[in-house]
């Protein structure tokens, strides 16, 4: 790669100083109002870092520094990937490295890019081990005793084979990072930057060191997650506060002291032992300084964007000033929503939550916009932030609805960044990460997200040019440019059928075809579900954005396929061949065509018309009984997604305790959702499942405050009861939200409402909708131990259920 000439060694300038005050100020003008200082401080970062018995994932989340929606994620590593997706395990005892990137709760393993680790031994050989990963004399303990952290901030202690303890430090802006290490008296202080320790296999690393400049920088390449294909390419810069007194690189097993550049190539492979192996390092004696501090800016680009998002960002302050700068961004963040209460753990588990639901997706856009696109080119974001990594499986259902009424600019600006993925890549995202389009998971979940960023308050997109999008998905079929990505497998059969039958999805197990065809189907009955929910999506943002009948009627039509697959003699969803047959004696807790649990549990994913359902298996009184039954237990290990009960660690059964609410027995939901909120805390092992990019941690704000957004695509809201006594929510332009709660005794025994206004009104709806909330509202609640049966129960008190033949909404205001 070519040498930058203009770059300066690292140092104080007043130039650098101004640059760092005007981003202090940056993140004033952008941050939420003060008064919310303190709130940081109530959040426990290694909340969900441990996985244990009753748990589904166990969270997946990672510990260490980073700014919301940050493209620096700077933690420490501990394990294997294939141990802990988040790269680090709260069990483990010695630290592999800190690594730069990270993906926030996913069940597999990605990014983990670049990691340095501090280190007392000599350097005399390779450090790698063959194969892949830091020789064990390496990899240093560490006791969570001497270990710390909070937003914006980690630190640790770390005991090396020989030598003293190592003070780590770690801090981070948008798209930099800031490490500290305090070394022992020592001749042999190095940092090890491993360019081929990305947590998948890399098939390039590659380093390069300028002694002079105290840099040394690189480039890495990996992906394949969740055996997808797409793979990324990621650049790092660093710079040193102090000078080299000995350097050198390695290139597999090769160690070369003195040398200034190192590369390795290799085949993209799944297997860890094809890994490219390169990395450098850079020592320095201790014996009087002891304190070595680095600063890293990565991006997506180049090296040399990397140097101008570190200039742009990190640049004339000390590492306390920057993370100060970072706890206070996150304190303004997180005082979007205040909350008091006398049990504290209630608290400290919402800011939790709430601080966990801000971590994705990542931005993408360097400092000057710059981007690599979906087509493999540089584009500019312009106005707006480039995002990446939609999960969009899991986030349409809670965490796309809670940015968009929190942050309208950033959620508008993800829609944006589906949009220009699908311009440049013929398609609309599924479950994308970097600038590479997956298939992970199943369905069409962009439409429910720009249907739902759009309902709650995110309207800084082209409304005509997202539904051109989401009806060429939908209607014309979808293949990218590349021919590797099919954004709905099996549209003609769907189209023809109403439904994926069974037969195409018999065809592709037995093929072993999940990562070779993309026009493979995986769970056809699953499948046939998230098509029916993003059909419904289409049709609502249609006549909502844009007055469009001809679409709404088309499509709300062809979002009750779930119909299709309901057999009348289970009175459960179950999978349907294509001559119309069902499967004889099919078993609803263990036969195919689901993806990540069963026919029992599937039957409720029908968010959109929950009155159609409960009257096609016998009526609200039987739901609500059925409902009863399921809902006995709300959890399990892996294995229940073979039970027959709930499982809320996952993402399709999140919207079942608020169903309730449809079958005249809100009281049913409330008890329910209080029972779902027990399942977390801000414990390591706090977490019921993977927090799947902030998905269960949005679950958990909306169901602390009592409101959930149950019908993708539309602003509706279903009420429960809040957990807290007081909350002030701004929402949209900062209007405010206030809910208030009153109990005889501590509200977390007391779930069911027994009185309800709505700023001063007597309010017995079981829903309110977000258009009636984002003007400023106040909703008064009065709780007791006890269920009241009245409140919420009548007809007329339902909330609406949108079936085939429902008129189309006047505005997007519209129930």
């Amino acid at each position: 790669m070519g040498r930058n000439t203009t770059r300066k060694p690292a140092g104080f300038s007043w130039r650098a100083a101004a640059a760092f005050l005007a981003l202090v100020v940056l993140l004033a003008i952008s941050a939420p109002a003060a008064g919310a200082r303190g709130l940081a401080e109530r959040v426990s970062v290694f909340a969900g870092t441990r996985p244990g018995p009753g748990t589904f994932g166990g969270g997946h989340n990672f510990p260490g520094a980073a700014l919301p929606f940050g493209m620096v994620q700077w933690s420490p590593d501990t394990t294997p990937s294939d141990r802990h997706a988040g790269g680090y395990d709260h069990r483990d005892r010695h630290i592999t490295g800190f690594s730069l990137t990270h993906l926030s709760g996913a069940g597999c393993s990605l990014y983990g890019d670049f990691p340095f680790l501090p280190t007392t031994e000599p350097i005399e050989t390779s450090p790698v081990r063959p194969g892949g990963g830091l020789a064990g004399r390496f990899e240093p303990g560490f006791s969570h005793r001497h270990e710390s952290g909070r937003p914006g901030y980690y630190g640790v202690r770390l005991n090396p084979v020989r030598g003293g303890a190592i003070e780590t430090e770690l801090t981070a802006t948008t798209r930099t990072g800031a490490a500290r290490f305090a070394f022992p008296s020592s001749p042999h202080a190095s940092l090890l930057i491993d360019a081929g320790g990305s947590a998948k296999p890399d098939d390039l690393a590659e380093v390069q060191l300028d002694p002079r400049a105290r840099e040394i920088t690189g480039s890495a390449s990996s992906g394949y997650f969740c055996a997808q294909r797409p793979r990324y390419r990621i650049y790092f810069a660093a710079l040193f506060d102090r000078r080299f007194d000995a350097y050198g690189t390695w290139s597999g097993q090769l160690l070369a002291p003195g040398s200034t550049a190192a590369s390795e190539r290799t085949s993209p492979s799944l297997d860890p032992a094809a890994t490219a192996q390169a990395g450098a390092y850079a020592s320095f004696d201790t014996r009087r300084n002891r304190v070595v501090t680095v600063r890293v800016g990565i991006s997506f680009v180049s090296v040399a964007a990397a140097r101008a998002n570190l200039a742009a960002e990190n640049q004339g302050a000390g590492f306390r000033d920057l993370a100060a700068a970072a706890e206070g961004h996150w304190n303004r963040l997180l005082g979007l929503i205040r909350v008091s209460d006398p049990e504290a753990r209630s608290v400290r588990t919402f800011y939790t939550a709430l601080y966990h639901a801000f971590l994705a997706p990542r931005t993408f856009s360097d400092a000057d916009g710059r981007y690599i696109g979906t087509d493999g080119a540089i584009h500019g974001a312009g106005r707006r932030v480039q995002y990446a990594d939609f999960s969009g499986w899991d986030v349409y259902r809670s965490q796309i609805p809670l940015l968009a009424m929190l942050m309208p600019k950033v959620a508008s600006d993800v829609v944006g960044s589906m949009l220009a993925d699908a311009a440049q890549s013929d398609c609309l995202p599924r479950w994308s990460y970097a600038n590479g389009q997956s298939m992970t998971m199943v369905g069409d979940p962009a439409d429910p997200m720009i249907a739902s960023a759009s309902a709650f308050g995110a309207r800084g997109f082209d409304a005509r040019t997202a539904l051109a999008a989401m009806l060429k998905g939908a209607e014309e079929g979808c293949r990218s440019a590349d021919g590797s990505y099919v954004e709905r497998q099996g549209l003609d059969e769907y189209k023809r059928l109403g439904y994926l039958p069974f037969d195409i999805d018999v065809k592709r197990r037995n093929a072993n075809s999940l990562f070779g065809d993309p026009d493979a189907v995986w769970a056809s009955a699953a499948s046939t579900l998230e098509y029916a929910v993003a059909d419904f999506s289409i049709a609502q943002f249609a006549a909502r954005a844009l007055g469009d009948r001809t679409t709404y009627r088309a499509l709300l039509s062809r979002s009750a396929s779930w119909r299709n697959l309901l057999n009348p003699d289970s009175d459960k969803i179950e999978p349907r061949f294509a001559d119309g047959g069902f499967i004889p004696g099919y078993d609803n807790l263990r036969g195919g065509g689901f993806a990540e649990g069963n026919s029992t549990q599937y039957t409720w994913m029908v968010p959109h018309d929950p009155a159609g359902l409960f009257a096609a298996i016998g009526g609200r009184d039987r739901a609500a009984q059925r409902l009863g039954r399921f809902l006995r237990r709300l959890n399990g290990s892996e294995g229940a997604t073979h039970a027959d009960h709930a499982l809320l660690g996952n993402e399709p059964n999140l919207n079942v305790p608020w169903l309730y609410d449809w079958a005249g027995r809100p009281d049913k939901t409330q008890e329910a959702v209080r029972r779902a909120l027990r399942l977390y805390s801000p414990a390591p092992g706090g977490y019921p499942g993977n927090d799947d990019l902030g998905t269960l941690s949005a679950w958990y704000v909306f169901g602390a405050l009592g409101l959930y957004p149950e019908v993708p695509g539309v602003g509706l809201l279903a009420i429960a009861s809040p957990l807290l006594r007081k909350a002030t929510v701004r929402v949209g332009g900062g209007r405010k939200l206030q809910i208030l709660a009153s109990a005889r005794s501590p509200l977390s025994r007391a779930p069911y409402i027994h009185a309800m206004r709505f700023d001063g009104h007597p309010h017995a709806r079981s829903w309110t909708t977000f258009c009636a909330l984002a003007q400023g509202a106040t909703l008064t609640y009065r709780l007791g131990r006890r269920p009241n049966r009245r409140w919420g129960a009548s007809a007329a008190a339902l909330p609406p259920s949108y079936g085939p033949g429902r008129r189309m909404p006047k505005d997007r205001c519209a129930p």
